[in-house]
């Protein structure tokens, strides 16, 4: 983990910066040069190499200069190394590329979003610069039981950049509100919610059901985690197993390896769709499933896949989050309760590397990073952590907050949870 390779990465890449008759000016023959057949004006040299001179029958090895490799097979250039995002040249003399640290400095700040007599904060998204939308259950106290159910109920609360406002996710005409579990959001007039037991499409004028009439296919239990990589393919997993998958007309409920409550589920893209599932109910079985654009596989199972070592080198704890990159296809960073973060790759079986964190009191919930060297894991009574790639930094928030939704926009990581009789919102920026 931390380097990219670049044995393959530079077919088809083409630069004028560095030719190869300068570089031979440079250099001279090798110790070892390779004769070859004698021609009556220049070597046929292989892959590599170069007639030494003009009119030699001697090949040379091209040496290319630090930071620089050959352009791919038959080239005659040497050509810079481009790290790709969030990588850097490993050193000056390397061709390898290693992930960037980030910085641990961070400035938090708190937001008690409700009070009242039931407080489930249970999610939370960005919808755009200034907007921040927290889905769960809120009751208003209502000791002179003046309030309707209805009147005193709700589960969306909405941030405008100034005030937080309550509000209801519903179709017009409900009468009951039903407790929001998920949300994700692809922007202000696209956002989907899991109530329990069935979505919710916002479409930036109304709220609109899309469970009957659309093919949606659940037996009882929460939507624990939606994710899409764009508003045609958007997946929707729940309990024992349960995934169904939207394609932009309707749902198709899918077959699934694992009858393991799914409480994550990220991707790169409709053929790389990554999700980790533990039962809810203390059997200590965990689960990693994964999507190639045709079927879901199993990648682990405790009990199931065989070949479990250590905690060191093989997935352990309750898989609880998981996060891809796009620049990591395949490859996938899974948070584990008590245990740290692993890094695993698609091979069937329980291997995996891990970061271990130290266990200081707060059980790991979430977890989501801009990439593998900037990481965010949060932990219940208020835990809060950053891995930069070097180091696992804690940060002290106050309170006891069971937290349970965490999203990440480049510089801004927002946290959300609930202690007895409130709901808070941790937002974290970072350092300039």
């Amino acid at each position: 983990m931390g380097t990219f390779s670049y044995t393959a990465f530079f077919t088809g890449i083409r630069s004028a910066a560095f030719f190869l008759l300068i570089l031979l000016t440079q250099t001279s023959c090798p110790d070892n040069p390779v004769e070859t057949e004698d021609h009556p004006h220049q070597a046929d040299c292989p892959n590599g190499f170069l007639p030494c001179e003009s009119d030699s029958t001697i090949c040379c090895e091209v040496i290319c200069p630090p930071g620089t490799l050959l352009g791919g097979q038959d080239s005659t250039e040497c050509i810079p190394v481009e790290c790709p995002q969030y990588y850097h040249l490993c050193g000056p003399d390397s061709t390898d590329c290693c992930l960037d640290t980030t910085s641990h400095a961070m400035t938090w700040e708190v937001d008690t979003i409700f009070t009242g007599f039931v407080n489930y904060a249970n999610d939370v998204a960005i919808i755009d610069d200034t907007t921040i939308w927290v889905v769960g259950e809120f009751e208003l106290d209502d000791p002179e039981d003046t309030l309707t159910n209805f009147e005193g109920r709700f589960n969306l609360i909405k941030y405008d950049g100034k005030t937080w406002t309550l509000d209801r996710i519903m179709e017009p005409g409900w009468s009951s509100i039903a407790r929001a579990e998920a949300i994700f959001a692809f922007s202000k007039n696209d956002v989907w919610v899991g109530n329990y037991g069935s979505p919710m499409y916002w479409n930036g004028d109304e709220w609109q059901g899309r469970a009957q009439g659309f093919g949606w296919e659940s037996v009882g239990g929460n939507i624990h985690t939606i994710w899409g990589s764009g508003p045609d393919d958007v997946f929707f997993g729940s309990v024992d197993g349960q995934i169904n998958h939207w394609d932009g007309t309707g749902f198709e409920r899918m077959e699934t390896p694992t009858a393991i409550h799914i409480v994550d589920i990220w991707g790169t893209g409709p053929n790389d769709v990554w999700a980790v599932g533990f039962d809810l109910l203390g059997g200590g079985i965990s689960t990693v499933i994964h999507y190639d654009g045709n079927a879901w596989s199993l990648i682990y199972e405790l009990g199931v896949t065989p070949g479990w070592e250590s905690v060191e080198t093989s997935l352990s704890g309750d898989l609880r989050a998981i996060q891809t990159y796009p620049f990591a296809e395949g490859e996938a960073w899974i948070m584990a309760n008590t245990y740290g973060i692993y890094h695993k790759t698609l091979e069937e079986s329980p291997d995996a590397e891990l970061i271990p964190m130290a266990y200081t009191g707060h059980p790991l919930a979430h977890m989501r990073g801009n990439h593998p060297n900037d990481l965010f894991i949060a932990g219940h009574n208020s835990g809060m952590y950053h891995w930069n790639g070097i180091s696992i930094q804690e940060y002290f928030l106050p309170g006891e907050v069971y937290m349970k939704g965490l999203v990440i926009n480049n510089n801004q990581v927002f946290a959300v949870g609930w202690d007895t009789g409130y709901s808070i919102v941790f937002k974290g920026i970072k350092a300039e």
